[in-house]
Parts: C-alpha cells; sequence; structure tokens
C-alpha cells in the first residue's frame, strides 16, 4: 500500500477521478467502477499533486522530489510528458491555473526554494 498524496475530479467527466502518489503513478478511477483502475501514468518521482487541466483533456504533474519541472500529460496518450514547464531552482511546492477571459490560461507554482513561476500557455 502506498501513500495517496492528492485526488482531482475531472472536468469533462463527471465520475472519473485520478490520484497521485508516493509510488510516481497517478492513476485514473471511474467512480462507478472503484475497484479497477482505468490508466496510468508513471513519473521518475514521487507525485505530489496531480490535477486535471481547465481546458482540453490533460493533467499537470507536481514532483515530491528528484525533479523541478511540472509536467503536462495528455489524457489520450499519457506514455510520456508533452510539455516540461521549467525555471524553477528547486522542487515546486504549489500550483495554480489562471484563466483570462479565455485567453491563453497561465500556470504559476512557487518552490521550497521560496521563488515563484508563471508560465503561459500559448495556444
Amino acid at each position: 500500500m502506498t501513500k495517496i498524496y492528492g485526488i482531482d475530479w475531472s472536468r469533462n467527466n463527471e465520475n472519473e477521478i485520478i490520484t497521485c502518489s508516493q509510488d510516481q503513478l497517478v492513476k485514473f478511477w471511474d467512480i462507478s467502477q472503484p475497484r479497477t483502475c482505468q490508466a496510468t501514468i508513471v513519473t521518475n518521482s514521487p507525485v505530489w499533486r496531480a490535477r486535471f487541466t481547465p481546458f482540453g483533456n490533460g493533467v499537470l504533474t507536481m514532483p515530491q522530489r528528484k525533479d523541478n519541472d511540472l509536467l503536462l500529460w495528455s489524457c489520450d496518450n499519457p506514455t510520456a510528458p508533452v510539455y516540461s514547464f521549467h525555471g524553477h531552482t528547486d522542487v515546486p511546492r504549489e500550483f495554480v491555473w489562471r484563466i483570462k477571459g479565455g485567453l491563453d490560461p497561465d500556470v504559476g507554482g512557487n518552490s521550497k526554494g521560496c521563488n515563484f513561476a508563471i508560465r503561459r500557455l500559448a495556444g
């Protein structure tokens, strides 16, 4: 049994959630079939946070240690990240989404090293 660090609801499917954990996995679950994992993202570090994107069909993951990058994954093909957000000088501790009037969204995050970075996702 491994420690689960976070849970997030899908914005596209009311029955879908993801969990992230110490075992370096993000798992997709259908709450109508709670005993069966629907899909898995395998990362290189324990996953402190995993959240569905507020647009499209993606997931952003934040490592607990070993890595300083936030990784964007496609839910349609979760075998490798589609984008890596670089810029933190230490392990990230939190991230948030900002969407302004339908314009390109931003993702902001702070790290253990007390720096804050904002990255724009250009469409």
